[in-house]
């Protein structure tokens, strides 16, 4: 593995306490409360948080592989077709399942969709979430959080599904927008994201490529009328 920085610590004392057990823990603090003051602001497209996330790495020292953000894993295109595929089964389960059976359950209506047959509003939100909020999310709980929490929980079983459960509840809290549906679908979500991301051997951009696609989908969805 590549263990060339992206940039030497600028403070050696504390990259040398980030990197430790404390010190990740003190990084997840800060980026629970990053989600709930800058992603608050911009719920939408999480960039702030993506940023917080990118001053700790640099504040770490941490290499780019270490974290995921290498190149894509050897295996001409089975990253990207698995990426594809993950990401299009979970927007077909999310909406022809689950959405449908957790209104049932709360015995809520969903509200009818309002932008069918709007292109503009389709082009605008693949760029902003097909795109734009897959990578930066990719980039804050993947390669950042999962880095953290595992470092916080260690490497062993247990500690992998604490950080894979942590992770994936964070990551719904981050895309709360209404009601509690659509934080256990966020949730759910996580979760599939977050192992994709284990399955890859730890390289981010298949989990960011079926998180792009799932998104994708879901709009197209809406454009559809099917959602």
């Amino acid at each position: 593995m590549n263990t060339t920085p992206v940039s030497a610590a600028p403070f050696n004392r504390l990259g040398a306490f980030l990197r430790s057990r404390v010190g990740s823990a003190v990084q997840v603090a800060i980026f629970i409360a990053g989600i709930f003051v800058l992603q608050g602001r911009s719920p939408g497209l999480p960039i702030p948080l993506a940023m917080l996330a990118a001053l700790l790495i640099w504040l770490s020292g941490d290499s780019w592989d270490s974290l995921g953000l290498g190149q894509p894993p050897i295996g001409g295109g089975r990253w990207a077709l698995e990426g594809v595929v993950i990401g299009l089964l979970c927007a077909m389960v999310s909406s022809g399942l689950l959405t449908p059976l957790l209104y049932s359950l709360f015995q809520t209506e969903a509200a009818p969709p309002a932008r069918q047959g709007d292109l503009s509003y389709l082009i605008q939100n693949i760029v902003a979430f097909g795109i734009i909020h897959a990578l930066a999310k990719g980039l804050a709980y993947r390669s950042f959080l999962l880095n953290r929490l595992e470092a916080l929980f260690g490497p062993t079983r247990v500690g992998l599904a604490l950080t894979v459960a942590g992770a994936s509840i964070l990551f719904g809290l981050g895309n709360l927008r209404q009601d509690q549906i659509s934080l256990i679908i966020a949730t759910l979500a996580g979760v599939v994201f977050n192992l994709v991301f284990y399955w890859s051997k730890r390289n981010v951009w298949s989990s960011i490529l079926a998180h792009g696609v799932y998104n994708t989908t879901l709009f197209a969805l809406v454009f559809l009328g099917r959602l």
